[in-house]
């Protein structure tokens, strides 16, 4: 069978068409592809923009708090030396005494004259020392060990002449110290367990 040359060139002319029809159909897909890669390239890129703005703000706002913060904190240290210093001042007339035997349901009066026999017993103290107030603290012990009394005196100089006055309590079991705060107290009993060790040493 042979085909004419008409028929060939028909023939050819349908391959040349498709041909181009499929190369038109390359070159847009091949265009959106490039289209599409710059549009994930560009969102890529904002991404990591966008991330690296978060990471600068989360570190100035950190940075912030963080300054916030400490300046709170030099404040409330402050606050809390001054508080402390103002407890510490209105216990000034304040003494602590340990070792005063204590009666069964001890009321306030009896405790003041508890306290008021041993300044004139074992201090020695014949003149009248003005006691504000003298009461026992915490609950009653089991071993019946008599509680800590906390004096509180009308004079300042009375507080000097009892804790000059101390030196008669030796060997009695009778101890006299001063009143600070409880964080004070606890200063000064680390500081001493210190002294104690270096004179070990």
């Amino acid at each position: 069978m042979k085909i004419d040359i008409n028929q060939e060139k028909n023939f050819t002319d349908i391959i040349s068409a498709n041909l181009k029809i499929l190369t038109n159909r390359l070159d847009k897909i091949e265009k959106e592809v490039d289209v599409n890669k710059s549009k994930v390239l560009s969102i890529e890129n904002d991404l990591r923009d966008f991330k690296e703005s978060l990471n600068f703000q989360e570190t100035t706002i950190m940075e912030k708090i963080n300054k916030i913060t400490k300046r709170y904190e030099k404040e409330i240290n402050n606050l809390n030396k001054k508080t402390l210093d103002l407890e510490n001042r209105s216990r000034r007339n304040n003494l602590r005494l340990d070792g005063i035997f204590e009666k069964p349901n001890e009321n306030w009066n009896e405790c003041e004259n508890a306290v008021k026999e041993m300044f004139k017993k074992q201090l020695k103290i014949s003149n009248e020392i003005i006691i504000e107030r003298a009461h026992r603290i915490g609950q009653p012990k089991e071993d019946k060990k008599p509680r800590t009394i906390v004096l509180k005196l009308l004079n300042f100089q009375d507080k000097t002449k009892i804790l000059n006055a101390t030196k008669n309590l030796r060997g009695t079991g009778i101890y006299v110290n001063e009143d600070f705060a409880k964080e004070t107290m606890e200063s000064r009993r680390m500081l001493w367990e210190e002294v104690k060790k270096l004179r070990l040493e």
